[in-house]
């Protein structure tokens, strides 16, 4: 009637359901498990997704055209030029720290205890996200950062953090 967890993409589930609120679904994230048997037949799952989304992507592009123009000739420099005039703008820095607030800061505390998955997102996205946008993007327009905030700040900023003494027992 009832399957093992072993079937499953997880290798038990979270026993603090309902205990620490706000913490839940990153729970069931860090619990996530890809199967060894079934890590191929991913790779090739998500190699056949990007192949059709560049099939899909190119017939597009091929069927209606590119745009008259780039976005850079309505928007000026791009590059090394556009780096440095965001930083050098006090208006850029910020809103970029109003948009991001004291999640970074959460997340880099004790980023040692934070899932392998967390830091994984965290190297693989942040560094790269920050980079394009700062050279290619204006910054200026900061929910461009909303994506790294919503994939890595935080959860690494709710995951495992203790409760406050008086809020569920101090545990």
């Amino acid at each position: 009637m009832a399957e093992s967890h072993s079937s499953f993409w997880w290798s038990s589930p979270p026993r603090s359901i309902g205990r620490r609120a706000g913490s839940f679904p990153w729970d069931w994230i860090a619990h996530l498990r890809t199967p060894p048997g079934n890590a191929r037949g991913l790779l090739r799952i998500s190699a056949v997704g990007l192949a059709l989304w560049a099939i899909v992507f190119g017939g597009l592009r091929f069927i209606l055209g590119w745009p008259a123009t780039a976005w850079r000739d309505h928007w000026g420099p791009w590059g090394w030029e556009l780096v440095a005039v965001h930083v050098s703008s006090l208006h850029t820095w910020v809103f970029l720290a109003l948009t991001l607030s004291i999640l970074p800061l959460l997340t880099l505390w004790e980023f040692r205890l934070l899932p392998s998955q967390v830091q994984g997102l965290f190297w693989l996205v942040v560094p790269l996200w920050f980079a394009v946008h700062f050279a290619s993007a204006l910054v200026n327009e900061t929910r461009l950062f909303l994506v790294p905030v919503a994939l890595v700040f935080i959860p690494g900023a709710l995951y495992n953090r203790e409760s406050p003494i008086g809020v569920d027992g101090g545990r």
